[in-house]
């Protein structure tokens, strides 16, 4: 019996030194050089400037769209709005007075009404802004062709042509990008109009005038975005955009409610326009 335990501890220290041999044999030796360290370290700073890369533009996209932005090392940066300053004039008929103190004030209330409403539709990334440009009193009678240079299709040089106050505006800013409210016409049923990239025409009694600010205001809006930012008309069957200020004529919200003292702060872009301009949604 003692013959057996030990022939079985013999074997079982054999196994167990085997096994241990097994698990602790030598590493075999690896030797770098110099340069072997050094590409080394430059693969992996290739690597790491490439994750550092992408994740940069992840967080462009994460800021631009709105999205995880709290997950962006210091926030996202406030946008740099894009600039726009339009000089406002008023086409009057000899036998109006309108002095300039009038449109002054005017233009002031377009900055408080209009520049906000663009300021917050595009989320800071858009800056309208008006300035004063001048009374102007048109050549003979064309005053009362003034209203139609926006909206009967004529090109632009024919306008500066055939109308004394376009040509006035154009002369005096040195540019298309002006706005321009008009002497009114009852007969007319346009009360604005815009070429893209300017001029915008506006009648200067549109829906009340500045009387009646969910009309004009809302109408001036409306222009700037057909001549800033090229948007048409949303389509408003069943008045889809019953607050949307590109609206076809206002159709929508100012006649099913008979009610022009909506404030331009009750209306807004739609969606499809606001990502056309590269605007949060």
């Amino acid at each position: 019996m003692n013959r057996a335990i030990a022939f079985l501890v013999a074997v079982l220290l054999v196994f167990a030194s085997t096994g241990a041999s097994a698990h602790h044999r030598t590493p075999r030796e690896f030797t770098y050089t110099g340069a072997d360290l050094a590409e080394v370290v430059r693969q992996r700073l290739i690597r790491d400037g490439l994750i550092a890369a992408q994740e940069a533009v992840l967080n462009v996209y994460r800021c631009e769209l709105g999205r995880d932005v709290q997950t962006v090392p210091g926030g996202c940066p406030a946008p740099v709005p894009v600039s726009y300053r339009l000089p406002v004039y008023y086409c009057v008929e000899p036998a109006v007075q309108i002095t300039g103190e009038q449109v002054r004030r005017v233009v002031d209330e377009m900055n408080r009404v209009v520049s906000s409403f663009f300021a917050r539709e595009s989320a800071g990334r858009v800056s309208v802004s008006f300035t004063f440009g001048g009374v102007v009193t048109p050549a003979g009678a064309d005053w009362s062709r003034q209203h139609v240079a926006g909206a009967d299709g004529l090109r632009r040089w024919e306008a500066r042509e055939r109308f004394s106050c376009y040509r006035a505006g154009w002369e005096h800013s040195g540019t298309d990008l002006f706005v321009m409210f008009l002497p009114p016409n009852p007969a007319d049923s346009k009360i604005g109009g815009a070429y893209p990239d300017g001029p915008i025409f506006i009648d200067r009694i549109a829906h009340g005038g500045w009387h009646h600010p969910g009309g004009i205001q809302s109408t001036v809006a409306h222009e700037v975005g057909h001549a800033l930012f090229k948007w048409d008309h949303t389509d408003n069957q069943g008045c889809r955009y019953e607050q949307s200020v590109m609206d076809s004529d206002g159709e929508c919200h100012l006649l099913k409610h008979h009610d022009y003292e909506l404030s331009l702060g009750d209306f807004d872009i739609p969606c499809p326009l606001r990502q056309q301009a590269g605007w949060p949604c």
